[in-house]
């Protein structure tokens, strides 16, 4: 089964969003994207990390930031 999360929080509680494009079956990266939830504050930095599973295994990333406008 291949899944792929998309993990954020800026303090407190944390969010979800499902990957638009699923892991492949290799082992290889590949790029993926997410839809994030409207309610986003403004100019405001979030942690984030994704976290995908297929037939290999479940990989996660490392912990990142983006800031928003």
């Amino acid at each position: 089964m291949n899944e792929c999360t998309f993990y954020y929080q800026q303090s407190g509680s944390l969010h979800t969003a499902p990957c638009k494009t699923l892991p492949g079956s290799g082992d290889s990266p590949v790029v993926v994207d997410a839809s994030i939830a409207s309610g986003l504050a403004a100019n405001t930095t979030y942690h984030y990390r994704i976290s995908a599973t297929n037939s290999s295994g479940t990989s996660t990333g490392g912990d990142a930031t983006f800031k928003t406008s």
